[in-house]
């Protein structure tokens, strides 16, 4: 089950934040259109995505430190506990996924014609 739900929260991690990139086409093109050359252009969708990523961990994480409780007080049955080394994977993964996954679109961005920015 847990590696159910880590390979959806990749997924979910990866889609988003190449869909962010895909819609910063125009912008990132009038970028380009500008005379901003593609290093600084990929920082900026690499901090964006490392951005993106941290701020889901952090609304994830407190979410987790909300249920565990709650689930403690709905179903005694069940014992949840969160460990602070899971935590640091978990954030790191996100961290790497995100970035991973604004490479693909970020590359098809610098291929786009600066002039098109402006066609539309």
């Amino acid at each position: 089950m847990t590696t159910i739900g880590g390979a959806l929260a990749i997924l979910l991690t990866g889609f988003t934040v190449s869909s962010f990139v895909r819609r910063k086409r125009r912008e990132l093109a009038v970028m380009k259109a500008l005379g901003v050359r593609n290093g600084p252009i990929y920082v900026s969708i690499m901090v964006q995505a490392a951005c993106i990523a941290l701020l889901g961990f952090v609304i994830a994480t407190i979410i987790v430190f909300l249920a565990v409780p709650a689930t403690a007080a709905f179903v005694p049955q069940v014992t949840l506990s969160v460990r602070p080394e899971a935590l640091v994977k978990i954030g790191a993964t996100a961290l790497v996924v995100a970035v991973a996954a604004a490479i693909a679109p970020a590359r098809s961005v610098m291929r786009v014609d600066p002039v098109l920015a402006f066609k539309e």
